[in-house]
């Protein structure tokens, strides 16, 4: 029976002329309902079920609703059916997942749940998938449970069941143990009803997202049931869409067998024999129709399976058939199957049975890369990148860069990336593939990330053959752009402060000539380009004496500019020209060494790119899990001694990165540092400032440096030969940290002493004792990133030699317990109060809680009076290995509100100890 009191509000909303007459409306029904609602005594449940709809109903308008919350909690206990529905409809639309009202219902919904009334269970689950969360999960996922396995559960029930425990289990993996189910869950597939089927392979599928232990009988149900769909058609009319049967339930049977591994070829061979049968009738009977949907429906069945044909890889027929069935795709009008058919082909191309066969659709593919359509020009470059080998590279290169000239801005990096990326993996010459680099600059200028003009001057420095040809061509570049991108100015400034003298006797490549060049981009370029365009003037300047006065000039200009880096950089570069520290200019501006092989960072990076777009396999599908790169990586520490920022630093995530507030000896009394924090799977990119370059005239330098790497100079031979020395047996926790000399008078900061040693020498970050030496400059020093390194004695002048080479002990690794200490997560300006303590408290346990159950968490602050910036430490105890374990692998390596988070375990005496401390 309808409401008459509901219709004829909904009635007068509808006739209203304006919306301050529907305003005034709502206000007045709000104020009539409160009323009521204050008086609940008075109230029956008919009259209780029509207030709360007419409240849903200005929800649904749009209006602010702030009462009636507890009346719709209320109605969902009612025995009746029509008011049990409006509370659990109210509770979903005006709740959310995590509210404190929830609460209240969950005992109605676990009494619902019980309750073996087929409509009070569709209710209570309903409800569940909408706003349930980890709680729900906790308390309801064995009821659910028992709903879905129970043989007597009507159908309509048992497919609400499968979606909600679904839902519950992706809440809170901990509720269910999917192993234990999985025979029983795998028994509902003998159902003969195809929705209830839909259903529950829809919860297997989202269950093997996860894990596919105890899993291992899918394939075999997968296949079967797709032999009684499709060869047996067993299948009732209504189930047909457009003549198809099921559609969506093929769909997700293929995908389930892309879960495990292929089937063995002998004992699985009669299932690989009706496997290939049902994949031979899916390819043989689809065609293009004129239907939309019918279209829709036969090729997502179509595509799943040449992607079960690309899993198990051993029918070379059906990967034949795939291809030219595909190749047909492509070239269709139809956008959407061109778009499945270039990117199901990419797949394909990586099959090497089918890679010359997709060669053969190569016209049609690069035809694609001009579609109007940009998600279809996207595939298409994916399709090209994935098809380029050896035998067609330089080909397809040339096609990319001639489509690179007029391609889209939205495509312009990626494709910049991946033509860098086949330049390098396919290159047999590498003196081609800087042709390449120059031509992606001179097309696509800024749009070339810094990770690629990184990448060419890596190779360019450890291939000797190839730095004059590249120096000369790099040079010419620049010469001939009338307004150069800003890394075209970079990579040249490189390689001529490094390689400039192999080319200096070219024609119009003098000395002078090099300097005229780079400096008359000086005005049109950003700033980090101009500071390593200072740091290629002091070595032009050290190489030839006639620009000594050229650069000097440039120099005072930068002592007085704004921009703290210049002129920090012009003050340092003209004081190592002072006639006293000739030696130590000499080993500064020695030539670059070689660049360590690690993996491109340029590769890195598509890697990346492809996983978050379409390259992910089938075991990677978990939406909630976020891939995160190996953390683990060597860490060589070494900066400037008695001064701020020494060398270059390279403590960057993505990439290395130079420059800002310490690049090549900065501050405070040293210079001439080298700090590199880089991880082992990250490629070292060039600094902008290059830290080693001969002297005219001194002689051939080898220097051993951290990480098992020569200096190397060709351009002034000598009669003598610098080796390192054996390593000093006194125990060092870190490498050397090269300090640069005082000058009396303030050079890198204030005198130590009357004897001009200003600031530094060598100091150590770590806590083992130095050698004792005569504290004739001893000085405090800051890191690359301004903290402060610790104090230690500086040596003698006469031991300052630049070959000292220190071990650097690896250290322990400490057993894995339940307790963790978790750094750089907060600073002591976070937790001043005790009520910021509180809220750190609760925001790491809500993380921790995550990973398992937290039995005790403590906030360790500094000491008082330590600097704002000073880290805090986070002890963590779980109440199991494996949780701790979890926690561990999850933030190794996590940034938290921009710094890595730092974790290591811990023993309980240790966490008993400075719980204590922290107490008292």
């Amino acid at each position: 029976m309808a409401m008459r009191g509901l219709v004829v509000f909904i009635s007068d909303i509808r006739n209203c002329q304006s919306k301050e007459q529907e305003i005034k409306r709502i206000d007045k029904e709000m104020a009539n309902i409160r009323q009521k609602f204050s008086k609940p005594q008075d109230l029956n449940g008919y009259q209780r079920k029509k207030y709360v709809w007419k409240i849903l109903y200005m929800f649904m308008l749009g209006y602010e609703v702030d009462f009636g919350h507890m009346e719709s909690v209320g109605l969902i206990s009612s025995p009746r059916y029509s008011e049990k529905m409006v509370g659990y409809m109210a509770c979903s639309l005006l709740l959310r997942e995590g509210d404190e009202l929830l609460r209240l219902i969950i005992n109605s919904i676990k009494n619902d749940l019980i309750s073996n009334q087929d409509n009070f269970m569709c209710l209570a689950m309903g409800s569940i998938c909408t706003v349930g969360g980890r709680e729900f999960a906790e308390t309801l996922s064995g009821d659910v449970q028992k709903i879905l396995l129970n043989p007597m559960t009507k159908v309509f029930v048992r497919k609400k069941a499968a979606l909600t425990l679904l839902r519950l289990y992706r809440k809170n993996q901990d509720a269910i143990n999917p192993a234990e189910i999985a025979d029983k869950v795998l028994a509902l597939l003998d159902d003969s009803n195809l929705g209830a089927l839909t259903c529950v392979v829809g919860l297997i599928l989202g269950l093997l997202a996860y894990s596919t232990e105890g899993w291992e009988a899918c394939p075999q149900r997968a296949i079967g049931l797709l032999t009684r769909i499709v060869m047996n058609k067993e299948y009732s009319n209504d189930y047909l869409y457009y003549g198809i049967p099921s559609p969506w339930l093929q769909i997700r049977l293929l995908r389930m067998i892309t879960f495990f591994p292929p089937l063995h070829p002998q004992r699985d061979r009669m299932l690989i024999e009706r496997l290939v049968q049902v994949l031979q009738r899916v390819i043989s009977t689809t065609e293009v129709t004129k239907n939309v949907n019918k279209n829709n429906a036969t090729h997502g069945v179509l595509f799943e399976a040449i992607n079960v044909i690309i899993h198990e890889g051993k029918a070379t027929e059906l990967l034949m058939q795939a291809v030219q069935l595909l190749g047909r795709f492509i070239s269709i009008r139809e956008a959407n199957i061109r778009y499945l058919g270039l990117e199901t082909m990419a797949k394909l191309s990586q099959h090497p049975e089918c890679a010359e066969d997709v060669k053969r659709h190569n016209s049609t593919i690069l035809f694609s890369l001009k579609d109007a359509d940009v998600s279809i020009r996207r595939r298409a470059l994916d399709l090209v990148y994935s098809m380029c080998d050896y035998s067609n590279c330089r080909e397809t290169i040339a096609e990319l860069l001639s489509y690179l000239a007029n391609a889209d801005f939205s495509l312009r990096e990626e494709l910049v990336l991946k033509i860098a990326i086949l330049a390098e993996r396919f290159a047999d010459d590498y003196a081609w593939y800087v042709d390449v680099v120059l031509a992606l600059m001179k097309t696509a200028g800024e749009q070339v990330s810094d990770e690629i003009w990184y990448r060419v001057v890596q190779i360019i420095t450890n291939e000797e053959a190839l730095q004059k040809y590249a120096t000369e061509n790099v040079f010419k570049a620049l010469l001939d752009d009338t307004r150069p991108p800003n890394n075209l100015v970079r990579i040249c400034a490189y390689l001529l402060g490094e390689f400039g003298h192999l080319v200096a006797n070219e024609p119009k490549m003098s000395s002078h000539e090099q300097f005229a060049s780079l400096h008359a981009q000086w005005a049109t370029s950003d700033m980090p380009t101009r500071a390593l365009l200072l740091s290629t003037y002091v070595k032009l300047g050290h190489i030839y004496p006639e620009l000594e006065g050229d650069v000097a000039r440039v120099f005072n200009t930068c002592r007085s500019t704004l921009d703290q880096e210049l002129q920090q950089r012009a003050l340092e570069y003209s004081a190592l020209s002072s006639p006293g520290l000739a030696d130590l200019k000499a080993t500064v501006l020695e030539m670059m060494p070689a660049f360590p092989e690690r993996e491109s960072a340029v590769l890195k990076r598509i890697k990346v790119r492809s996983n978050d777009e379409t390259g992910r396999g089938r075991g990677d599908i978990v939406a909630d899990k976020i891939a995160r790169e190996d953390s683990a990586g060597e860490a060589h520490h070494t900066s400037s001694g008695g001064g701020g920022g020494g060398g270059y630093s390279d403590n960057n995530d993505r990439g290395d990165s130079y420059g800002s507030s310490g690049a090549y000896g900065s501050g405070g009394g040293g210079n001439s540092g080298y700090r590199d924090e880089s991880r082992n799977d990250e490629p070292r990119a060039p600094p902008p400032v290059t830290n080693f370059n001969p002297g005219a005239g001194d002689g051939k330098i080898k220097i051993n440096l951290p990480g098992g790497r020569e200096s190397r100079s060709d351009r002034a031979p000598s009669q003598t030969q610098w080796s390192a020395p054996e390593p000093a047996p006194a125990p060092m926790a870190a490498p050397d940290l090269l300090g640069g000399l005082g000058d009396g008078n303030g050079f890198g900061g204030a005198p130590a002493d009357g004897n001009g040693f200003g600031g530094g020498g060598f100091g150590d970050f770590s806590s083992a004792p130095a050698p004792q030496q005569p504290q004739q400059a001893q000085g405090g020093g800051w890191d690359a990133f301004g903290g402060a390194a610790q104090q230690q004695p500086a040596p003698q002048m006469q031991q300052m030699q630049p070959q000292m080479q220190m071990q650097q002990p690896q250290q322990p690794v400490a057993p894995a317990t339940c307790l963790l200490e978790l750094s750089n997560m907060c600073t002591a300006a976070e937790v001043q109060s005790q009520q910021d303590v509180h809220d750190v408290t609760d925001d790491t346990k809500e993380e921790m809680d995550k990973y398992g159950t937290v039995l005790r968490l403590e906030v360790i602050r500094p000491p008082p009076g330590s600097a704002p910036s000073t880290q805090v430490f986070l002890l963590v105890q779980f109440d199991a290995l494996d949780s701790s374990a979890k926690a561990f692998e999850s933030l190794q390596g996590r940034t938290f509100d921009g710094r890595i988070v730092g974790v290591r375990y811990i023993a309980e005496h240790e966490f008993d100890a400075r719980a204590a401390a922290e107490h008292q």
